[in-house]
């Protein structure tokens, strides 16, 4: 069990009114690890790891309108108690001398368990018990394959190959600016020649082989919306950010933009390398 203080973002040019009260974190994990061999060269592990994570006053970057005394713009704040908790697995089970498999996965449960509230007892932030945390798919995992074939006069292929799963997840853990990424999946392939003598390399390799159409991130500033990429349900704003010192005390919160972060489409390629020997 670890438990300690976090002072969180520790740098931040806009204060919310008065200042943050620094993060307690208690943690507690459990790890398992366990090894599995048979006659000959079949082998597996496979550490399992399962964790719960106690927040006091989390703190998270809020974009506000006023609500605030002091914040009529994007700033971090304290804004309840949180509990984290979740597991993680990673494995490799070699399967014979040539091949082998590996796993890495995780799954996440946020959620709030009490929430600070303004003397006008609304929610800063508009963040509710039911509010999503951001960055916290219910599960992601990576399930890959290598397989090595030596040739004669110590030249060798080698192919590896990895599909990767993340499920929805939110993109803010402010309701008002935060929308759904989708899930997504993600395969890449790679394979190799070894020349004799393991100076030079020649590969092929491709990622996002199957070109899927996914966003990585975002913000949905210009105004909220319950839909997802990319069927925004966009809503015009007034409120932009003013350049001017001066203005900096008006409702300047949303920058009255709203963007994502488009994932990079399949891509080929080949690659060379050698080997000097330095």
């Amino acid at each position: 069990m670890n438990d300690g203080l976090r002072a969180g973002i520790g740098f931040e040019l806009v204060q919310c009114g008065e200042q943050h009260r620094p993060v307690r974190i208690r943690e507690q994990v459990v790890q398992l690890g366990f090894e599995v061999s048979q006659a000959g060269s079949n082998s597996a592990q496979d550490p399992l790891s399962i964790f719960t994570m106690d927040y006091t006053d989390k703190q998270i970057t809020i974009t506000t309108t006023g609500d605030i005394v002091g914040c009529d713009r994007r700033c971090t704040t304290n804004v309840g108690d949180a509990t984290i908790s979740g597991w993680e697995l990673e494995g490799t089970a070699v399967l014979t001398e040539d091949f082998q498999v590996h796993l890495g996965a995780g799954g996440l449960d946020a959620q709030w368990d009490s929430l600070l509230r303004l003397p006008t007892g609304l929610a800063i932030g508009g963040v509710e018990r039911n509010s999503l945390f951001s960055r916290a798919p219910d599960l992601s995992y990576t399930l890959g394959g290598r397989y090595a074939v030596d040739l004669a006069g110590g030249a060798a292929v080698i192919a590896t190959v990895d599909f990767a799963h993340k499920a929805d997840q939110r993109s803010s853990p402010q309701d008002s600016t935060s929308f759904t990424i989708p899930a997504y999946q993600l395969m890449t392939a790679r394979l190799s020649y070894r020349f004799p003598g393991d100076r030079w390399r020649a590969e092929l390799f491709c990622t996002n082989c199957m070109n899927e159409e996914y966003v990585s991130g975002g913000a949905t500033w210009a105004g909220a919306t319950d839909n997802t990429w990319p069927q925004f349900n966009f809503k015009p704003s007034t409120d932009y950010v003013f350049n001017s010192p001066n203005n900096l005390s008006m409702n300047t919160a949303p920058p009255g933009i709203t963007f994502v972060n488009v994932g990079p489409p399949r891509f080929w390629g080949v690659n060379f390398q050698y080997d000097f020997g330095l």
